[in-house]
Formats: structure tokens, C-alpha cells, sequence
């Protein structure tokens, strides 16, 4: 069941579906997991898209931004 959350303002068009603590099959998690790069992806898509004086705004430098975009989408960057 999916269910839409209004007090999400991440701006992404699609929401994870409610279940229960009990389901937690192999294609739930392969789910999860699409979901998360997939997200991972337009995330970084939209930080490239920012403009240095946007970028300033939330502390982030054109460098920082360049290395997160080039990090291919399965990949979180953990340090």
C-alpha cells in the first residue's frame, strides 16, 4: 500500500510504500534499494544543478558539489 506523506517536502514524486516490521522478503529489500539510487540519483542531479550563490547559501563549495555528482549512483559517499 503506498501512502502519501504531506509533511514530505523533499520534493520527489514518489513515496515509499507503508508495511508492516514483518515483511522484510528479498524483492522488498531489492525494492528499497532501486528506490534509494534512484533517489541518490536525482539528488545529485538537482545539487549540479544549483548555482554558486545558491550553493554558498547552504555551505557547500563547487568542488564538493563536483565530486558528490561524479560519484556513480550506487554509491553513497561515505567520507
Amino acid at each position: 500500500m503506498y501512502r502519501y506523506n504531506t509533511s514530505d517536502k523533499s520534493g520527489s514524486y514518489f513515496v515509499r510504500p507503508t508495511r508492516g516490521k514483518t515483511d522484510s522478503g528479498a524483492v522488498t529489500r531489492l525494492f528499497d534499494q532501486v528506490f534509494t539510487w534512484f533517489e541518490r540519483s536525482r539528488q545529485r542531479r538537482h545539487l549540479g544543478e544549483l548555482d554558486d550563490r545558491l550553493l554558498r547559501d547552504i555551505g557547500v563549495s563547487r568542488a564538493e558539489v563536483e565530486h558528490e555528482v561524479a560519484l556513480p549512483f550506487w554509491r553513497a559517499d561515505r567520507g
